[in-house]
């Protein structure tokens, strides 16, 4: 079950373990755009981490292995959608303002990952990228839980984010049960949530302005313990 916490602003799920931090972020929780306001945000809620990793995310299906070597400060990624760490205090993020963030968590071997999907990382079958890089680490299918955020409903987009994608994870072999979803388009609920459709019909200045639109945030962490 996915619940929202009016003290930390975003929207956590009930099948990811205790032993990890995560959450999607919503517009209460802040603008994801700058990776300081993540920071911010993380240190404001009392998150204890060594690493914060910002991908550049290009709608594709590359994903990268964050590793102990790798992992200091503010990590920058370039031209990525999916991330995927065991290192503890190592906080994997990814911005969205209508795509589609999911969670990963195998919860015996403490891996976590988290994955940016949109149209295109939808069609190129990035959830299931995901689930065989865990299998490539040595995950076991009935270890595997998987929460998908707040994304654009087929409502209001010809593509249904969230049912491709439930089915991607289906197909790896997950079940019903090991899957939690979020049912409300980012769309509809534009008080809650920051929506791309939403903004480029707003008035801007220039046509730079239409790239600057806000995204909300979303993260996961094994606890730095």
């Amino acid at each position: 079950m996915l619940t929202y916490s009016d003290t930390s602003k975003v929207i956590s799920s009930s099948l990811l373990s205790k032993n990890i931090v995560h959450g999607f972020g919503t517009r209460m929780s802040g603008n994801g755009r700058d990776v300081e306001d993540i920071r911010h945000y993380l240190t404001t809620h009392n998150v204890t981490y060594k690493t914060i990793v910002d991908p550049e995310q290009v709608h594709g299906d590359h994903i990268v292995h964050v590793t102990s070597d790798n992992s200091k400060g503010i990590l920058d990624i370039d031209e990525c959608d999916g991330l995927i760490t065991s290192e503890k205090g190592v906080a994997l993020t990814v911005i969205t303002a209508d795509c589609a963030p999911i969670l990963y968590l195998d919860l015996v071997k403490n891996i976590v990952g988290i994955s940016h999907n949109g149209r295109k990382g939808t069609e190129l079958k990035l959830a299931m990228k995901m689930i065989d890089k865990l299998y490539a680490l040595g995950s076991k299918s009935q270890d595997i839980r998987v929460a998908i955020g707040p994304a654009i409903g087929a409502c209001c987009y010809p593509m249904n984010l969230l049912e491709d994608n439930v089915k991607q994870l289906l197909e790896s072999g997950l079940g019903k049960e090991q899957i939690d979803t979020f049912p409300f388009c980012t769309k509809c609920y534009s008080k809650r949530f920051y929506s791309y459709r939403n903004s480029r019909d707003l008035p801007f200045e220039s046509p730079q302005d239409k790239t600057k639109f806000p995204e909300q945030f979303s993260f996961i962490m094994l606890n730095n313990a």
